[in-house]
């Protein structure tokens, strides 16, 4: 007896060639992004805001701080030499990719210590926060914490699942005939 092996019409092959270029066109977008590269710089062409402090428990704080960036154009200011906090425990949460525009409650730190003083300096900029310094109002909402990929990761795991939905159905027909 021969068996008959399942194949996808010219019609259905085409409506899976669009919607796998669709998908991956969309992917693109989202992994590129919309906008240039943005620049290296050593030192922000605006300034950097301590925008207000949270009140922790056990007697500590949030220091929450922006930036403003004076120009049209995205630059980077990489965690370093130009980009930096102390205490140095704290370095490399801050902000590295500047965005045009005013930018409040860019970054906040992690509980500090009630008598422990934070500054972050971006070029020749400085700003430091207590736990005496301007408190946050309601109004001010804490920055999400997280990289940005998870609409990528959703994404990425979708296609997964599809194709292998895909195998398991072709396979399924084979051994059914």
């Amino acid at each position: 007896m021969r068996r008959a092996v399942w194949s996808v019409g010219p019609r259905p092959r085409r409506i899976l060639r669009a919607a796998a270029a669709m998908l991956g066109a969309i992917t693109a977008v989202l992994v590129l992004g919309a906008t240039p590269a943005a620049a290296t710089w050593d030192n922000l062409p605006g300034r950097i805001t301590m925008d207000c402090v949270v009140a922790g428990e056990k007697n500590t704080y949030r220091a929450v701080f922006g930036y403003d960036n004076n120009t049209r154009y995205s630059g980077t200011i990489p965690v370093g030499r130009y980009n930096f906090i102390t205490p140095k425990q704290f370095d490399g949460i801050q902000t590295t990719n500047f965005a045009p525009g005013a930018h409040r409650a860019s970054f906040a730190t992690p509980p500090i210590a009630r008598g422990q003083r934070v500054t972050w300096t971006v070029g020749w900029l400085s700003v430091t926060a207590d736990a005496n310094s301007r408190k946050c109002g309601p109004e001010v909402q804490l920055p999400a914490e997280g990289n940005g990929l998870a609409p990528v990761l959703v994404l990425a795991g979708s296609v997964i699942a599809a194709l292998i939905g895909i195998r398991a159905r072709r396979w399924r027909l084979e051994r059914s005939v």
